[in-house]
């Protein structure tokens, strides 16, 4: 069991002008960068059917995202 279940006011007040847009504004910017880094391809809806990958593409996919982000920098 972890404690605290849910995090003091004093921290989530902080960090409430960040969500202050709502969920759809933030979802399509988070979406916009990750097309920009090239992690997502572009066009995507949201209402697509997710795929499973199987567990062998995973690290691939994951030394490639890792790669990227040390190029970033």
């Amino acid at each position: 069991m972890h404690y605290p279940h849910q995090a003091t006011k004093e921290l989530t007040e902080k960090y409430l002008p960040n969500y202050s847009e709502g969920w759809d504004i933030i979802k399509s910017k988070r979406y916009a960068r990750l097309v920009q880094l090239g992690l997502m391809p572009p066009g995507l809806t949201g209402k697509e059917k997710r795929v499973h990958a199987p567990t062998d593409a995973i690290g691939y996919e994951l030394a490639g995202s890792t790669a990227l982000f040390k190029d970033n920098r």
